[in-house]
This record gives C-alpha cells, structure tokens and sequence, in this order.
C-alpha cells in the first residue's frame, strides 16, 4: 500500500511541476488576435504587438526603432525564423530591450505589407516573406531583408541600435531618401503616344525569353523553379495561334514534368508554391489557391488543345483537392457546371451561322478596332461583353431617371440615357434559309430555353 501511495504521490509531483512550467509561459499581446499567424506568436518570447497606431506612438515616447514582421500561417521561411530567432532569448532580449516589434499578417493588412514590401525591394531589389524590416519610431523604413539566420538577425539588429543611437541623423536622412523612392513607386506617368504592339514586336521579345527556357524539365533555367501558370498561358496560346510547334513543345513539355514531379501533390492533388529543385521534385510544402486557380485554368486549356488525358486528370484533381479545403472550413464546394461555354450557347442561339469571337463581335456591334493580334486580356474581356449579350443583353444602370436626368457612366462622362434610347437605331431581323435538320435543332433548342426572370416571378 506505501509502494503504491509513494508511486502516486511522484506523479502527482511530476504532473505538478508540468503543469507549473507550462505555466510559466507567458503570451505576449498578440494573445487576443484572431489571425493565425499572429497567433502562432502568440508565445514567443519577444514582446510582439499587433499592428497599431499605439505602438508607433510608444515608440516615439521611448525613442525606440521598431521591427515590423509580416508574413503569413502557411509561409515555411516564417515558421523557420520564428523557430530560430523569434523563440530564441537572446535574440528576444534584444528585441525587447532596443526595439518595440510589430508583428503584422499579410492576409490580414495587405495595404502594410505592400508599403514595406515595396521598400525593401528599393533597399534589396527582391522581396519575400516573411518580411522583416526595422524602422523610425515614426514607421519610416531604415532598413530590411527577408528570411535571417538567428546570428545574422541579432547581428543586424545590435548594429543598427548602434548607429541610432551614435549617429542618428543619418539614419534620418537615409529614410528621407527612401521615403521619396516609395512614393515615387505610386506616380505613373501617362502615355501619349500611340501604341505599337504587334506579332514583329512579339516574336522579338520571344526570342529573347525563350534564351531562359529549360527545354528538358521545362519552366526557367535555375532554381528554384516558379511554375508561372500566367506565362506558360500566354505562350500555349501564342504557339497556336502563330502555329508554333517548338514554343508548343516547350509548354507540353513544362506542364508534363510539372504534373509528374514532387511539385505537385500526387496523392491528394494541387500544386505547391514552388520547386526548390530544378527537376521539379522538391517542393516547397504550401499551396496556394491563387496558384492552384490558375493552373486549373492552364491545364483546362492544355487539355482542349491536345486531349492529353494527363492534363484533365490533373484538373480534376485540383479542384478534388481545393474542395477538400473548402469542406474542412464549411464553406460550399466549387460546382463543375457553374463553368460556361459560350462557344456551346452560341452554337445553340445562332444555329448554321458563324460564332466565332470575331463574329459575335459584329454581330452585336462590339468594338474590335483596338485588337490588333489576339491577346488574352483583350479576349476576354470581348467575351465578357459577347456573354452578356448571348444571355438577353445588358441593362445600363439600375436607375429610374426622369426625362431629364442623366447619369454617369464608369469613366465619369455624362450619360444622357433617355436620349441614348431615342437614338438608338432598329436593325431589322435578317431572313435566313434553313434546311429541315437545322429547322429541327432550332425547335429542339427553343424547348430547353428555361423560364424567363418574369415567368419565373409570375409562377
């Protein structure tokens, strides 16, 4: 009986003594926060503050520099430094005695992190996360970087409390100038001339670029290897449209070793942020869903072009894999068929008749002067003004005007509704000649229009 209340008395004491330096753990002013990322702080041994007007205001009162920390919950480089420097003594004593540190989440205040993203860049000439910049009591930026080892952090830091505190002034000026380099970022000069964009132009520019290209594993020469679903779209479209066969080969050949490689998830599908490597099999564990998007639309593309199989498994996959997430936040999942083919509508609206871009443009009167070559921008936003017109047209302003009013457009001029309408010429129906067959379809078609808005509102 002693044996055993002699065994339960010790782990009484050891439960005891963890739960008293458990205890001892304190949480800084990030406890509160609602943001992951802050929260993943939350412990640290530096006296982190969220982003507020208030700390500035300490700062000045103390004369103290500040740190400013953006990152973001799913950013590796911030986890590392976090576990390196931020949760190390020595470095928070530091910070806790020379500085009042900020910490900031970027998907929180993008409006932050743009301003001291755009700074650094002017400093470094590159950016990142996690960002880490050092400032003026007042914000103003002196100096910054991205990801630091824990020696070179502290180094940094007990340099630059050290001039602030023997030469002061020239850290002053030195923000001056950098303050006027940001806001310089912002001025964009406007141009008067008459663009000149054309294929010439293109191809030069092309072969040029094309210098970089890894033509065995695809994407840019180096590493690490960005996927840059944004430029791979733009040269799968130009290789088609110019019937470009290496510059098409060039792109299969990206989006096949992409698909097969560590990069992407082959087990639960997606993409990763990056490949550390340049073969694509190291990848940097995060996904994003600005990522995964465009790649979806990338490979949907891919697939209509050549029926690789390949690229609709990877498709589907992806959007398997974005609905997992959604699920697990609550949130609905992405519906397949909210994807439109406008091509598909057209054919059924105007039976026997060209629906080609171009066509539809004429046909309902939709300005193409501008486009010289075909562009991905320009196309779509044509197709989002041929869509609205496939679909019963748009409707100008939800506003009830008297025969007098006016209103403003989207570029500020004034629209005179009424008078638009009164001018507005008739074009008469045009007579077309169908055989039996198309006459059939067109019937058929017209069945599977489904009830109008106001049919709808009358049952």
């Amino acid at each position: 009986m002693k044996i055993k209340l002699f065994y339960f008395l010790s782990l009484l004491l050891i439960i005891t003594a963890c739960e008293n330096k458990e205890s001892k753990k304190m949480s800084n002013n990030l406890i509160n926060e609602t943001s992951p990322y802050l929260l993943q702080h939350a412990y640290n041994p530096v006296d982190w503050n969220p982003w507020d007007s208030k700390y500035l205001d300490l700062a000045k009162k103390e004369n103290k520099l500040v740190i400013i920390s953006v990152g973001y919950s799913s950013c590796h480089w911030c986890h590392v430094m976090e576990r390196e420097s931020f949760e190390d003594t020595i470095a928070a004593k530091l910070m806790n005695e020379k500085y009042i540190s900020i910490k900031v989440d970027r998907e929180e205040r993008p409006d932050v992190d743009n301003v001291y993203m755009n700074a650094v860049q002017l400093m470094t000439g590159s950016g990142g996360w996690p960002l880490n910049v050092v400032t003026l009591p007042d914000g103003r930026p002196i100096w910054g970087g991205t990801y630091f080892t824990k020696d070179q952090w502290i180094n940094a830091l007990e340099q630059i409390s050290k001039l602030y505190n023997d030469d002061p002034e020239r850290l002053i000026s030195y923000a001056d100038q950098l303050e006027e380099g940001v806001k310089s970022l912002d001025v964009i000069s406007l141009n008067k001339t008459a663009p000149d964009f054309n294929l010439n132009m293109m191809q030069d520019y092309l072969k040029t670029w094309s210098t970089k290209f890894d033509m065995e594993y695809g994407g840019s020469e180096g590493m690490p290897k960005f996927m840059m679903p944004n430029n791979l779209h733009f040269l799968l479209k130009y290789s088609y449209q110019t019937k470009n066969k290496e510059i098409q080969n060039f792109v299969e050949i990206s989006l096949e070793m992409m698909a097969f490689g560590g990069v992407y998830d082959q087990i639960g599908g997606g993409f990763s942020r990056y490949s550390v490597d340049n073969k694509w099999h190291i990848p940097h564990f995060e996904k994003m869903l600005y990522d995964n998007a465009q790649l979806i639309s990338l490979y949907s593309d891919a697939y209509k072009l050549t029926k690789n199989k390949l690229y609709k498994n990877v498709v589907y996959e992806t959007i398997g894999f974005i609905n997992s997430e959604l699920k697990s936040c609550d949130m609905s999942n992405i519906d397949e068929n909210l994807v439109i083919d406008t091509l598909l509508l057209a054919k059924q609206k105007y039976i026997g008749q060209s629906v080609s871009l171009d066509a539809l443009c004429r046909k309902f009167n939709i300005d193409i002067s501008n486009r010289t070559i075909h562009g991905a921008l320009k196309d779509a936003k044509l197709l989002s003004l041929v869509y609205l017109e496939l679909i019963g047209g748009k409707q100008t302003r939800l506003n009830f005007l008297n025969n007098n009013e006016s209103i403003k457009d989207d570029n500020n001029e004034v629209f005179d509704l009424i008078n638009f309408y009164n001018n507005k010429p008739i074009i008469p129906p045009k007579r077309v000649n169908i055989n039996i067959n198309d006459n059939k379809l067109h019937i058929e078609s017209i069945k599977q229009i489904p009830k109008s808005i106001w049919e709808t509102l009358k049952s």
